[in-house]
């Protein structure tokens, strides 16, 4: 028998097959799992709630924004009413506040727009203000929406739903993409040219810095900075990059030269 923190213990599960399984025990009477923080507005219960990563703070927003990442959904938490007797249904701006990031969650406010939520819907939140909105799973995240890794577990009459919170809690995520400098050019190109021939690097993307290599070695930003053009006096490889600030750097221009 082994023991996970306050989890209390247990036994491995046997499982059929040669698969092998890694997790931690959540027992359900541990859930929902939740996360403390600052509410860095006046924040309502059943908010989809985000952070800014690079703050000192854990301050909750609801909705989010660029850059920020979403940390659940806002919840009553009595120990923090006891201290702020006057809250309502949200947590005021500045006070702790408490938000369930995996397990079943009662929601009572929805976006109507969206349509009713049934068993097995998909759940989405308005990135202005964190309301969620449940569909068929029609991809409405054009229209100021993102996707939960979440669904609907049960309705409630008269207008309640619980819903099914997994972590993480977005599943639709958009890859970063970084711009690369454009791949240096040599003038004139490659070949046979005199003796004394001088050479010209240029690349398409402003602002770029050259660095190149003319022993047949590939460049890097370390080797020669390009300034003035290369002299060709014997055969030879050139090898150039681009580089820039907040850019990728380009691919490697090879450009042999012989003399005529």
């Amino acid at each position: 028998m082994a023991t996970y923190s306050n989890m209390g213990p247990f036994s491995p599960v046997s499982f059929k097959g040669n698969a092998k399984v890694n997790g931690v025990p959540v027992f359900v009477d541990k859930l929902p799992l939740t996360i403390g923080g600052i509410a860095g507005e006046d924040v309502k219960f059943g908010r989809i709630v985000s952070i800014n990563p690079t703050s000192n703070r854990r301050e909750f927003v609801m909705g989010t924004k660029a850059g920020n990442v979403v940390k659940g959904i806002s919840m009553l938490d009595p120990t923090i009413m006891r201290t702020d007797p006057a809250m309502q249904d949200y947590y005021f701006a500045g006070r702790p506040m408490t938000s369930i990031t995996f397990g079943i969650v009662e929601i009572n406010e929805y976006d109507l727009t969206q349509g009713a939520p049934m068993e097995g819907s998909t759940v989405w939140f308005r990135n202005k203000d964190g309301v969620l909105a449940f569909n068929d799973g029609t991809d409405i995240s054009t229209s100021g929406y993102t996707k939960l890794n979440a669904f609907v577990y049960e309705t409630l009459d008269p207008n309640g739903a619980k819903i099914f919170l997994n972590m993480p809690n977005i599943v639709t995520q958009t890859r970063e993409t970084v711009a690369e400098a454009e791949t240096p050019t040599a003038s004139p190109a490659a070949g046979a040219v005199n003796a004394g021939t001088e050479v010209t690097l240029t690349s398409t993307t402003p602002g770029v810095t050259i660095y190149y290599t003319v022993d047949g070695s590939d460049p890097s930003s370390g080797s020669i900075k390009y300034t003035t053009p290369v002299k060709i006096t014997a055969a030879c490889t050139i090898k150039a990059i681009a580089v820039k600030e907040g850019m990728d750097g380009s691919d490697i221009l090879t450009a042999a030269y012989t003399i005529s």
